[in-house]
């Protein structure tokens, strides 16, 4: 085996194994603190489940997924009565956690690939930065 080979293994391990712990928390942090309404629940478990699929088969096609269900899924607590004097998590934290996931999942079975897709990669990160400062500053 070689030197390249060591390192590559030992990252897809350690990926692995924070991948897990991650898994792990957010399993509980999403017991603590999302309500567990069941209509709720029905709503928000679609855009989740997607949101970590999509990241984890193809980088791409989650953050473009994540770009536009975070707007729709921002406003999703106050069509089922969730206000803010109920202690909740905001829903599209809950989003960005599980499109986390998704990234590091994809990062232990695809790695680092360059290809030809980086310049679009690139302006969509571009564009999620500026729709957050966007939505944050309106936010404050």
């Amino acid at each position: 085996m070689t030197n390249a080979q060591k390192r590559r293994t030992f990252r897809h391990l350690l990926l692995a194994g924070a991948s897990t712990i991650y898994a792990a928390a957010f399993y509980f942090f999403y017991l603590r603190y999302v309500p567990l309404i069941s209509g709720f629940q029905a709503a928000l478990l679609p855009f989740l489940f997607l949101a970590f699929l999509l990241t984890a088969f193809d980088k791409d096609k989650g953050l473009l997924f994540f770009i536009f269900a975070f707007p729709l899924i921002n406003n999703l607590p106050y069509f089922f009565g969730i206000f803010p004097h109920i202690p909740h998590a905001p829903a599209a934290l809950v989003l960005f956690l599980a499109f986390f996931l998704g990234w590091m999942v994809n990062g232990i079975f695809v790695g680092r690939k360059r290809d030809r897709r980086q310049r679009l990669r690139r302006r969509l990160r571009q564009g999620t930065r500026s729709f957050a400062r966007c939505s944050s500053s309106g936010f404050l």
